[in-house]
């Protein structure tokens, strides 16, 4: 799924508390002498307290929709090998290992990428020691437990990617692939979980990844760390190159529609077709909506026409215009009987100068209505093996819009 949403950067409420006891203990004009005496006094740490409980039961403390990450398409730094993007924090320690950030004018360690978004990206790494890179950052607003999010990121790797290990000079290849962790952090509970694991990441153009967090804590410090393929017994050396962090989404479930794609995949195409049924309203009303998706569920359309009726009083009670409507509908997914049939008789009732004699043999075949019932029951088969076809992309339409 190729999606891009912009983010929407906030300064967080850590950084904004630093900034203001700077600005307080440089300035000492009257105006600032009760907050400075209010932020620096023995009471701090209760004034913090009363402010987090007022915050809470503001609007700002209210669970939110968007969960936005401060820095996540690396903007706001310069391009350098070994550095922590701003406002993120190194895991495990950047004495020992840190990312690099990437422009677009300029890269490190052979990478010859642009970044998927802006002008920055940054590359994390494996080793076969296995020590691994990772990022992390405090939540201006914590992920809750019990409740369902998405998060999206752009992934890609190098298939060229050369540096030093550790305490060795030796330039050595980090060629190899491996997979983005995302951990989830309670720092008053001193508890860690692991949310989420990306798929191997083996191919060198970006692709925007969906990943489903479901949490029974608190999270307040969200990480993303390099790890080694499942099944990994002897680890390599490997890259990962991050970019576009999306903000985390909130996720409403649909109440007649099952919330893992592992499980839609599993479906028959029959059960699959009747759970499309169901989201029809919701996605068609929606204008990104697929174009296999909204073809597909625009197939109904044409069965109700149809009806018991023949094609005949079809094409009599049937809009001109709706009619070819129909036939492209009809030809998208492949069902040439009907289609074909269709025409004739629109040529043959509508427009009988162009008609063909092939066309009045046709209709004066004997089997004429076996013919029409036989065309009106291959559409329903011609549906089935177009949603066979497509099946993975209407999953992930599915997951993408309603998860």
């Amino acid at each position: 799924m190729y999606v891009t949403i912009k983010t929407q950067d906030n300064l967080p409420s850590h950084k904004l508390q630093e900034f203001f006891l700077f600005l307080f203990y440089m300035i000492d004009s009257q105006p600032f002498k009760f907050l400075k005496t209010f932020f620096v006094s023995p009471l701090f740490g209760k004034n913090v307290l009363f402010l987090a409980f007022l915050i809470g039961f503001s609007p700002f403390g209210l669970a939110q929709e968007q969960l936005n990450l401060f820095n996540s398409s690396f903007e706001k730094d310069v391009h350098q090998s070994s550095r922590t993007p701003w406002g993120w924090y190194p895991y495990p320690d950047d004495k020992i290992s840190s990312p690099d950030i990437h422009s677009r004018y300029y890269t490190y360690f052979n990478v010859k990428h642009v970044p998927s978004d802006g002008d920055r990206f940054i590359s994390m790494v494996t080793r076969p020691d296995r020590s691994t890179e990772g990022i992390c950052q405090f939540m201006e607003n914590p992920i809750l437990p019990d409740n369902k999010y998405r998060l999206k990121l752009d992934l890609s790797y190098s298939d060229d990617f050369k540096s030093k290990m550790l305490k060795s000079d030796t330039l050595v290849s980090f060629n190899n692939a491996c997979v983005i962790e995302i951990w989830g952090f309670n720092r008053f509970q001193e508890k860690d979980t692991l949310l989420a694991v990306t798929p191997t990441i083996d191919h060198s153009d970006w692709r925007t990844y969906i990943l489903l967090i479901n949490t029974e804590m608190q999270i307040n410090d969200l990480c993303f760390i390099t790890g080694y393929p499942d099944g990994t017994i002897n680890p390599k050396a490997g890259n990962i190159l991050i970019d576009n962090i999306q903000p985390i989404e909130a996720m409403y479930n649909h109440p007649s529609l099952p919330t893992d794609p592992a499980i839609l995949e599993s479906r028959s195409d029959e059960d699959l077709s009747e759970i499309l049924r169901k989201v029809n309203p919701e996605l068609t009303s929606n204008p990104n909506t697929s174009s296999n998706l909204k073809l597909f569920l625009a197939i109904p359309e044409v069965e109700k026409s149809l009806g018991s009726q023949t094609v005949q009083n079809y094409i009599f009670n049937t809009d001109r215009e709706q009619v070819l409507r129909h036939l492209k509908i009809l030809d998208a997914i492949n069902a040439k009987h009907l289609s074909n049939i269709i025409r004739r008789s629109f040529r043959a009732y509508i427009n009988p100068e162009q008609a063909t004699q092939e066309d009045s043999d046709y209709f004066s075949s004997a089997d004429a209505l076996y013919k029409q019932a036989s065309a009106q029951k291959s559409l329903a088969t011609s549906k089935l093996e177009y949603l066979s076809l497509h099946r993975k992309s209407f999953i992930q339409e599915i997951v993408d819009k309603l998860y």
